[in-house]
């Protein structure tokens, strides 16, 4: 699943030309507009989670599926991410 947003803390790097997690995205699928984060074609993330730990304002997060969560929750928390575990619909 895609890198999540959090409107709260991201500040859309004002001051920055290109933002930090802009600039890591191995595919170049974040864009800013009106200082607000975007994803393009959420398919095609592969969730490397570079932009998770790029961001200055800890702003991204990765939304895994709880089934994924819990096969790689320690993969992940050993890598020092931070990731939010879906509820299961």
């Amino acid at each position: 699943m895609p890198p999540r947003f959090s409107k709260e803390r991201c500040n859309g790097c004002p001051k920055a030309k290109v933002a930090p997690c802009e600039a890591i995205c191995p595919l170049n699928l974040l864009y800013r507009d009106r200082g607000e984060v975007f994803i393009y074609h959420e398919a095609f993330c592969y969730d490397c989670a570079a932009c998770v730990k790029k961001c200055p304002q800890k702003a991204i997060y990765l939304a895994l599926h709880p089934s994924v969560a819990l096969v790689n929750a320690e993969l992940f928390y050993d890598k020092g991410f931070k990731f939010k575990v879906l509820e299961e619909e």
